[in-house]
């Protein structure tokens, strides 16, 4: 059995609570547990009362997708993993999605892959999306494109299909930041 580790932030007279990231997960946390972090005196609940009784399961299960946000960085592999890995009523219970793309122009478009209509129609219980595209698109090819007619295709939606197919969801909350990769 894996322990849930919880850690505590102490940043002068803050206290900020934060989980050791799932140990299935391959993305490093946003943050580093170090001299400044204690191990937080909350006791953290361990998995195996989930396995009391069905009942329990269900409604813990239930409340975990339901109440956390989901937050994915890489499409081709911890989105993907982790979408084909949970069954059709987690995926109807999530509630709020957050995903962050980082796009290099000329690469493939995995989230459009990804995110097609059979997960999309999926997430039928999906109603916060917070949506964080960062983009390298330098000066220099934008003036050439602009130049040129955009015979390159830079600002084509192409990027964005999956977008589109979002509008079959009951959103009651989106939120979209655009920032720019080619700034330090």
């Amino acid at each position: 059995m894996v322990e849930d580790f919880t850690w505590v932030n102490i940043n002068g007279d803050e206290e900020t609570v934060w989980r050791q990231p799932h140990h299935r997960c391959d993305v490093e946390p946003a943050y580093k547990i170090g001299a400044n972090h204690r191990r937080s005196d909350h006791e953290s609940m361990h998995l195996t009362a989930l396995r009391v009784c069905r009942q329990i399961y269900n409604d813990a299960n239930n409340i975990l997708w339901s109440t956390n946000t989901f937050s994915f960085n890489d499409a081709a592999t911890s989105l993907d993993r982790f979408m084909d890995a949970q069954t059709t009523r987690q995926k109807q219970s999530l509630r709020r999605l957050r995903l962050q793309m980082d796009w290099v122009w000329g690469e493939d478009k995995p989230w459009n892959h990804v995110l097609g209509m059979t997960l999309i129609r999926s997430l039928a219980g999906l109603r916060s999306l917070r949506l964080q595209i960062n983009h390298s698109m330098y000066a220099t090819l934008f003036q050439e494109a602009k130049a040129r007619g955009n015979e390159l295709g830079l600002f084509q939606t192409r990027r964005l299909d999956f977008v589109h197919k979002m509008a079959i969801l009951p959103l009651t909350n989106v939120e979209v930041f655009v920032g720019d990769l080619s700034q330090p």
